[in-house]
């Protein structure tokens, strides 16, 4: 009998004094074959599937230009990728414990940012999808590999608390060019305002 390793996302909390802001996610795995597993070199994708969960009125007026109308959520807000990393899970036979880190980026480019920032309270519908290589014992004491199966899937509901806690209360990221970046640069120096955003909120100010 070969590994077949299922997967249970259990919680998740800040990282404390990160050097960006992180999210770590404790996950089990278990597996009934008995064999001693030596590793599994493991790929984990998480998905938003917003489409889960209720949003009120300010929400779905936030994210209309995320999702479209909220009619069409039911095609457009069903998987939203928020991350892709790897981790390497230790040796263990029949179930084991790890942690992953997975960052939050406050980029407002991103889907799954604007969802956030749009998104106050509650839970965030997660949908972790497993792939990767799983190293046992075999016959023999010889070392065998076989593929994490297709179907390794874990649902999670994180609190959207717990995500604004790791952020701040600093607001989103923009991304703008160079230019543009240097322009607000100078509004701030010209106006001796105390910081970019005051700059901008400047300008704001005094558009028609």
């Amino acid at each position: 009998m070969i590994p077949d390793p299922e997967f249970w996302v259990l919680d998740a909390d800040v990282v404390a004094h990160a050097a960006a802001p992180t999210l770590t996610f404790r996950l089990r795995v278990k597996d009934t074959s008995e064999r001693e597993v030596y590793a599994v070199a493991l790929t984990v994708m998480i998905q938003l599937e917003a489409i889960q969960r209720e949003h009120d009125d300010l929400a779905r007026e936030r994210l209309r230009d995320v999702f479209g109308d909220p009619e069409r959520w039911g095609d457009t807000a069903r998987a939203v990728l928020w991350a892709q990393e790897d981790v390497l899970v230790p040796s263990f036979t029949g179930s084991t414990t790890f942690d992953l880190a997975v960052p939050c980026n406050a980029d407002l480019e991103l889907a799954t940012a604007r969802w956030f920032e749009a998104v106050q309270d509650g839970v965030a519908p997660l949908a972790f999808h497993f792939s990767g290589s799983v190293f046992y014992r075999g016959e023999a004491d010889r070392m065998q590999l076989t593929r994490v199966p297709w179907h390794a899937t874990a649902q999670f509901r994180l609190p959207v608390e717990t995500w604004h806690k790791a952020v701040g209360e600093g607001g989103g990221v923009v991304r703008v060019s160079a230019e543009t970046f240097e322009a607000l640069r100078r509004r701030r120096l010209e106006r001796g305002l105390h910081s970019l955003d005051a700059a901008l909120a400047d300008l704001l100010e005094r558009t028609p």
